[in-house]
């Protein structure tokens, strides 16, 4: 029981390390958005989203903070609330299954798998915000050429994420596993 109380508590503490950068990746992005086009920006959110998906073994863990990071994208979005929730689950899934098919690891694999990912996301969400408001609904893309920019600024992003993310669930690891101050009360006593 205990060593499964230590493994659960050390799984915890990156669980919120990678949370609590998720929600800084969602600011970031945010800022990037005040004082450059959209197409430009890269969904730094997704990033974390797919890195989570390359990095981590617990799947159930994953697609926990995978939802999380995307209920916190459709709050601050204008989009249709559950919608980043859902594709960010899907990137998740499709990042799992990319990772068992390809080797994700050199940086320009990487980067070809999120832009691609970053492209089938978009066309996802105004897919899911055509639903809702109708074929004729006004997006903030400037037709489907503004994927196409957006996708390549969060590939060549992604490599830099990635290990971000991986040395950020390290560190929480190391840090969790390492012994606090421990006193033997037998000795004391003699």
């Amino acid at each position: 029981h205990e060593a499964a109380a230590f493994s659960s508590g050390e799984f915890m503490k990156r669980v919120l390390v990678i949370f609590a950068l998720g929600l800084v990746a969602l600011g970031v992005q945010a800022g990037l958005a005040k004082i450059l086009p959209r197409e430009l920006c890269p969904d730094l959110g997704l990033l974390v989203v797919i890195a989570i998906g390359l990095h981590w073994q617990e799947t159930t863990r994953g697609l926990i903070v995978a939802s999380a990071l995307g209920f916190a994208a459709d709050f601050l979005s204008s989009s249709l609330f559950g919608a980043h929730a859902l594709l960010r689950v899907v990137a998740y899934a499709m990042t799992m299954v990319g990772r068992s098919q390809m080797d994700l690891r050199s940086g320009l694999a990487l980067a070809l798998f999120a832009g691609g990912l970053t492209v089938a996301y978009a066309m996802g969400l105004l897919g899911l915000m055509s639903i809702v408001d109708g074929p004729g609904q006004k997006t903030a893309w400037t037709g489907i050429g503004g994927m196409f920019p957006h996708a390549v600024v969060t590939a060549i992003a992604a490599p830099v994420i990635s290990s971000l993310v991986s040395r950020l669930s390290e560190w929480a690891d190391g840090e969790a596993s390492r012994p606090g101050l421990q006193i033997d009360a037998s000795r004391a006593r003699s």
